[in-house]
């Protein structure tokens, strides 16, 4: 079986050639399109952050003063509003005020374009702030990986 190169570099059986060199080809990539899954299950289990579980670190480790995060919205207006449990984060008292304008304003939608920015905006942060937690985890694990490293090395 014979192979030629198709999208991104792999390679793919051409009939009448002979070899498996394009099959290895194609699943490097694979693997490099889910690197994050790799490294997360595979190849660096010790170093990755499972998401799922708290932070093994402090949070203030490394901030001089850092504020805590806190809701502003209580969970008595959530229960009131229905608020699913998926959308009961930091956000919240944003929503609330979208679900609001809209109850407000029906049917004109449009109206309430302010809120949704407001709330789109405050999702936005949140997810960069636990991207960036996220990392933060990740390199304090390396680095404790490698201070554990070179004290026994020496």
């Amino acid at each position: 079986m014979c192979f030629r190169e198709g999208p991104l570099g792999c390679l793919f059986p051409v009939k009448g050639g002979v070899g498996n060199r394009g099959l290895v080809e194609c699943i490097i990539i694979v693997v490099a399109m889910g690197a994050h899954l790799v490294k997360r299950y595979v190849t660096e289990t010790d170093t990755e952050p499972d998401p799922t579980k708290k932070y093994e670190f402090e949070p203030q480790f490394g901030f001089e003063e850092r504020e805590a995060r806190e809701m502003v919205a209580s969970q008595e207006h959530m229960n009131l509003a229905q608020l699913p449990l998926e959308q009961r984060d930091y956000c919240a008292q944003h929503l609330l005020k979208l679900m609001k304008c809209k109850r407000d304003n029906w049917p004109n939608f449009l109206a309430c374009k302010h809120e949704r920015h407001d709330w789109d905006y405050c999702e936005h942060q949140d997810y960069v702030m636990r991207m960036k937690e996220y990392e933060r985890e990740r390199r304090l694990q390396l680095r404790k990986k490698r201070i554990e490293s070179q004290a026994e090395a020496a």
